[in-house]
């Protein structure tokens, strides 16, 4: 999983080569997966992975709204999470979908940095979880320098593979 975020970053390479040291998080369904590169070498000792992917948020959001007879499957989620609703009871969704959203967010950053990370140095988003949540990965106390697409892995490894 780590040589993925790897050649995720190598397919970016030219946009990402100013920075001396980045921190790639890859927000998956099931984990986020963590790596650092120095220099576009990947610094082993960083790698982690934890179980806190989207299916985490998607999941709360689902059992919130279940609460008050309102049954979302996980494209409407989707849908929700990008301001999208066509629900009846758009008003109570959207509330649950943004604080929910905004909890997961904040868990997430804090698990981040317990794992030692600083995100004010140059961080580096990957994966649909990152584009799904992209608004809220470029707060002001967060450094990112790029936002990658789901595909941007598969992408990396036909560069590698040339």
């Amino acid at each position: 999983m780590f040589a993925q975020g790897h050649a995720a970053l190598c397919r970016y390479y030219n946009r990402l080569k100013e920075y001396r040291s980045i921190t790639l998080v890859d927000i998956g369904g099931y984990t986020v997966d963590i790596l650092t590169v120095h220099d576009f070498r990947l610094d082993r000792s960083s790698c982690a992975s934890l179980r806190m992917g989207t299916i985490t948020l998607y999941s709360r959001i689902q059992d919130t709204l279940r609460k008050s007879d309102i049954l979302l499957s996980d494209e409407l989620v989707t849908d929700a999470i990008q301001g999208k609703i066509q629900h009846s009871c758009k008003d109570l969704i959207q509330t649950v979908v943004v604080q929910t959203t905004e909890d997961y967010c904040k868990e997430l950053l804090n698990a981040l940095r317990e794992r030692g990370l600083d995100l004010r140095l140059p961080t580096v988003f990957a994966g649909g979880g990152a584009e799904l949540l992209e608004s809220r990965l470029r707060s002001g106390d967060i450094n990112t320098v790029a936002i990658l697409n789901r595909f941007a892995n598969a992408d990396g490894y036909r560069v590698l593979l040339g």
